[in-house]
């Protein structure tokens, strides 16, 4: 998922510099032949729309891979954190006792 973050600081960089260079060259200001925004400032701007692109892909892409909106509970127990193995098994109706069974023997050793 990288990439997109990566894509994300492309289009804000790309839209940061047009946003400065259509702005400048929309307002046709007399400025004795010097553009309205020096580089250097088109430069923070740039910048700044690219950081903040990444930012919010960021964002975007930890709000869809990340556990946080999932209403379906996955199987988990506190034992976990303690250093236990949690084996999630949904076996047959008849075949339910047997596994069982052959837990308990293998808790038990």
């Amino acid at each position: 998922m990288p990439w997109l973050v990566v894509l994300g600081a492309a289009l804000g960089g790309i839209g940061g510099f047009l946003l400065v260079s259509l702005t400048s060259k929309s307002y046709p200001i007399m400025t004795g032949g010097m553009p309205i925004t020096p580089a250097w400032i088109s430069g923070i701007i740039t910048y700044e729309l690219t950081m903040l692109g990444a930012i919010l892909t960021t964002l975007l892409v930890l709000l869809l891979t990340a556990p946080l909106l999932r209403w379906k509970h996955d199987l988990y127990d506190v034992q976990v954190a303690n250093g236990k193995v949690l084996v999630g098994v949904n076996p047959h109706e008849s075949l339910r006792e047997n596994v069982k069974k052959i837990l308990k023997a293998c808790e038990d050793e």
